[in-house]
């Protein structure tokens, strides 16, 4: 609810026990702080969620040892025709639904050479002022991409306490952090 700008708002999971009716709330939240220029991340398996957001990293191919590549980068109508699992699944869900245009990116943040868990050198773009999903199989680095290192990253660059208290993943670097002055994570602890 607040009207912070130039902060980088990172959620793993936030649809997890949601009622399905509070989803389009929350999505509506996710708009407004992507629409005032923010940067919005969500790690997210919740279809509509995918489907909603301006651009999408889709990690696999599966989980554990066989995931940690990037599989897909781009538009979900575009996803819905990649041969991903979380395009398979999303391909029902596009069916019967307009191809929306995507607002345009107004910056980016780009993680380079990622190595956290299972990531395996992941270089990835998340465009600021739109809604960026991430998603794919469980165990496929979802998380480690986004909290251990874009969220422990930034966090440490703007020198702040709370990442001493998260997972320092690898990477090379992370580049456009010098856009924002604030780092929000927002995960299912209480």
């Amino acid at each position: 609810g607040n009207a912070l700008t130039g902060t980088l708002y990172v959620l793993d999971e936030p649809t997890v026990g949601l009622h399905p009716a509070d989803t389009a709330r929350l999505l509506a939240v996710l708009r407004r702080l992507a629409d005032s220029g923010n940067a919005v991340c969500v790690v997210e398996h919740d279809l509509d969620v995918i489907r909603a957001a301006d651009h999408v990293i889709d990690l696999g191919p599966r989980a554990g040892a066989h995931g940690g590549r990037l599989v897909f980068e781009g538009a979900p109508p575009q996803l819905g025709r990649a041969a991903t699992a979380t395009g398979e699944a999303l391909r029902e869900a596009l069916e019967g639904v307009a191809e929306r245009t995507s607002p345009l990116p107004r910056g980016l943040v780009r993680v380079v050479g990622a190595r956290a868990n299972n990531l395996r050198g992941v270089t990835a773009e998340i465009p600021t002022g739109v809604l960026a999903a991430v998603c794919g199989p469980s165990g496929s680095g979802k998380s480690s991409l986004v909290v251990d290192v874009l969220a422990s990253g930034a966090l440490r660059a703007l020198g702040r306490k709370e990442a001493d208290a998260l997972e320092r993943g690898a990477h090379d670097r992370i580049e456009g952090l010098s856009a924002f002055h604030e780092v929000v994570l927002v995960d299912q602890s209480p």
